[in-house]
Formats: structure tokens, sequence, C-alpha cells
């Protein structure tokens, strides 16, 4: 809903790399504001146009631990190699070291990863979709963003996506240097209009929200996505339609996903 300029930056990145020009793509947003979906939209659209998709998500529960989201990317390619196969031996050796690696073999399995990620991309155009960014392990993003540097003349789309950091460290960082490598690509979701809001109420009931019903749902998620959703649902189980009528216990309805949401982003509903 109310994504269509995304999607077209996204067609116009997987066109360029169809052309042999590798691209980078930042998707941005608050939680809930559909950065998982707009991703989702990146990888079918990448398997539609022929590109070897490779996904990665960071976790809190995984920070700490070396080249993970790096090792979920190439993963796949672990599962498929038959037993003794070279390109398994080689991802294993680079993302699952003996111990913690020194600055040195960090610098070195790098570069290594980036000659891999060349090599495959020699085979098929290849797309590196990366949720969650902001919770990357530190060697993950080195590698990501030293390949990012090096997309020019290469058949690559590198597209991320992460809620914006509110400190310096490396997530911020990496951020920062995609949004200047590509900065038409890269993609701030907004909230939901209120016309947008509307639309996907329409979607919870039978008949059409009044106007001051849909108003209010919009001022109390302003315009999240996981939250309107949510409250809706919410609404829908209480039994409330949408008519003014009902305003007084829609304004006491708590949005299920409110409890899942960081505080920070809470703002955009209640407290």
């Amino acid at each position: 809903m109310e994504r269509e300029r995304e999607t077209e930056r996204i067609e116009e990145a997987l066109a360029d790399v169809s052309a042999s020009r590798g691209r980078a793509l930042l998707v941005e947003g608050d939680p809930g504001s559909g950065r998982t979906a707009l991703l989702g939209v990146v990888r079918e659209s990448a398997c539609g146009a022929g590109l070897l998709v490779l996904t990665a998500r960071g976790s809190t529960e995984e920070r700490q631990v070396p080249y993970g989201v790096c090792l979920q990317l190439f993963e796949a390619l672990l599962e498929e190699e038959p037993p003794g196969g070279k390109t398994a031996e080689r991802v294993r050796g680079l993302l699952e070291p003996a111990g913690r690696p020194t600055e040195a073999e960090v610098d070195a399995l790098v570069r290594e990863l980036h000659r891999l990620t060349l090599r495959l991309a020699a085979r098929s155009p290849l797309a590196l979709v990366v949720d969650d960014l902001q919770w990357a392990d530190e060697p993950s993003l080195r590698c990501l963003t030293h390949l990012a540097n090096r997309l020019d003349d290469r058949p690559v789309l590198l597209a991320v996506a992460m809620t914006a950091p509110h400190t310096d460290g490396p997530a911020a960082r990496a951020a920062d240097l995609l949004a200047r490598l590509a900065p038409t690509a890269s993609l701030w979701l907004a909230p939901l209009t209120p016309a947008g809001t509307e639309t996907v109420m329409r979607g919870h009931w039978r008949e059409p929200p009044r106007e001051r019903f849909a108003t209010v749902c919009h001022e109390l998620t302003g315009g999240n996505p996981l939250l309107l959703r949510e409250l809706c649902a919410e609404a829908v189980d209480d039994g409330l339609e949408p008519d003014p009528a009902y305003l007084g216990r829609l304004r006491t309805t708590l949005p299920r996903g409110v409890v899942r949401l960081p505080r920070s982003s809470r703002r955009a509903g209640r407290s």
C-alpha cells in the first residue's frame, strides 16, 4: 500500500543489474513500516528476473557471531553442493573460522568473500538481500560495505533493510555508506496517508469505515501499517463496527503489535 515509488526503484535497480551494472538498495523505516514486506518484493522480482537470490537476516541473538549474516547468505550453497565440493569447502573455511578471527584474518576474509561473490555473479546475476541490518555482526557489515564499494560493472544487487540507527556504530556507518553510494535508491518508508489508512481498513470490515472512524484509526497508529492492521484485527475481535458510535471503545483498544515494538517506535501509537 502506497509503495509505488519504492517498487519502481526496485524495478530500475533490477534492470541495471541485468545489464551488468551493480546496484545497492537501502530500505529504512520505523518498526512496522513494511521494510520486510518490501524486501519480499525485491526477492520475488529478482527471482522473476532470473537472478540468483541469497538472503539473510540480522538478529540480536546472533549479533556476536562473527560472519553470522554472511554465513546465512551463502548457507544455501553449502546445502546444495555435493559432499567434498570445492565451493562448499571454501565457504566453510571462510565463514566458520576456528575461534575469533584476528584483524588481519578479517581483512583477508573480507577480500576473499568479495572474490567469491564475483565468481558467483560471473555464473548468474546475483541478489544479496539482508533484512534487519542494524542487528548484523560487525565482520559481516565489513564484508557488505566492502562489496558495496565495488559494485560497478558487476551484475550484483545488494538490498538491505534496517531501522534507522540512532547512535554511531558499524550499522550506522554502513547505512551512511549505502546512502552515499545510491542516493536515489535510499528508500525511507513513510507512514500511510489517511487515504491509505482507509483503504487498509476496508479489508477488515464488510462495510466501508465512516470518515471519523478512519481518521481516529490513523491518529491512533500514526499510519504505521503493522499497528493499523493489528488495531483493526483487535477491533473486529472485540465486535466494533467502523462507525463513530464505537469511537470510545476504539480509543481503548491496544494494538497487539505494540508489545513487540521497541519503545522508541511506540510514538506512532500509544505508550
